[in-house]
């Protein structure tokens, strides 16, 4: 899903710790980016609304509240 959405093997190989080799040979079921869309679009259901992250870290912008 990853390298649908981001067309990016190098970056995927990054992200997973691996070798860009080692993606395509065992992990490399490439989707549309239509299903990359669908599948990051994913998000909690909760009262409304999604919760934001509490963790904070220096220097950080706060959480933004996004209301559905």
């Amino acid at each position: 899903m990853f390298v649908a959405k981001y067309r990016s093997m190098g970056e995927a190989a990054l992200q997973a710790g691996n070798s860009e080799s080692i993606i395509r040979k065992h992990y490399l079921d490439l989707k549309s980016p239509a299903e990359a869309e669908q599948f990051f679009g994913i998000l909690p259901r909760r009262c409304g609304h999604i919760a934001a992250a509490t963790t904070a870290f220096p220097g950080s912008a706060p959480p933004l509240a996004v209301a559905m």
